[in-house]
């Protein structure tokens, strides 16, 4: 991990986000996973920007650019149902407080667990390999975050069941990405960015009430210098 990505880690601003992501993926009676993860800007499309853009997206020195380092985190809850029939993909829906999405460059956190709908697709050995996808579309349908692995190969995954942990390198092509579109359809931008490193783990349901009361942060930041 880089220096820049280590600083992101240790910021309040990412306890911030991992602290919203794990309290409302998982309950004191249920299990979650949790993925965070780091990467790079590779570009920021602005259809208009006004002030209704997101301060991450605003290009100014408050937001990303391209080849920032940024760091995100997302979580679901882990008792979701497949409705998908097919064997070889699952399609997973969560219901209302049972996931959450968010990433922040240590000055802007942009984050989201208000939303109209969370999926993730997982497919096995399908005819491009295997994936991982997981997407939260907000409530207001402004905030579109997804972050999608994938392995031509299909040695990344051994089933369609919901991961419970996973790795960065387990997949050969990885990428993350946000889109912001007002109400109204005036204001737009989208970014894009790599994934370099990723650790997706199961977190029980008893932590998340733990980290909510740490207060700063503080005992995050000492295992992330650690």
């Amino acid at each position: 991990m880089d220096d820049a990505v280590r600083g992101l880690v240790r910021s309040g601003a990412m306890v911030a986000v991992i602290g919203v992501v794990v309290s409302v993926a998982a309950t004191p009676a249920k299990a979650a996973s949790v993925g965070v993860f780091s990467g790079t800007v590779t570009s920021i499309t602005c259809v208009v920007c006004g002030n209704a853009v997101p301060d991450i997206l605003d290009g100014t020195d408050r937001g990303l650019s391209p080849g920032d380092a940024y760091l995100g985190a997302f979580g679901f809850a882990n008792d979701a149902v497949d409705v998908d029939p097919d064997p070889s993909a699952a399609f997973y829906e969560f219901g209302l407080d049972r996931a959450a999405f968010g990433f922040t460059n240590d000055v802007v956190t942009q984050r989201d667990n208000n939303f109209v709908s969370a999926e993730l697709r997982v497919v096995d050995d399908g005819p491009d390999g295997d994936l991982f996808r997981f997407v939260l579309t907000n409530a207001l349908l402004t905030d579109v975050y997804s972050i999608e692995l994938r392995d031509p190969t299909g040695a990344a995954l051994d089933g369609t069941t919901i991961p419970f942990a996973l790795t960065a390198d387990q997949f050969a092509e990885r990428s993350f990405g946000y889109t912001f579109r007002d109400v109204l359809g005036i204001n737009a931008a989208q970014l894009e960015g790599t994934v370099d490193e990723l650790t997706l783990v199961p977190i029980p349901g008893a932590l998340p009430l733990l980290l909510t009361a740490l207060a700063g942060g503080v005992a995050w930041r000492r295992l992330a210098s650690g």
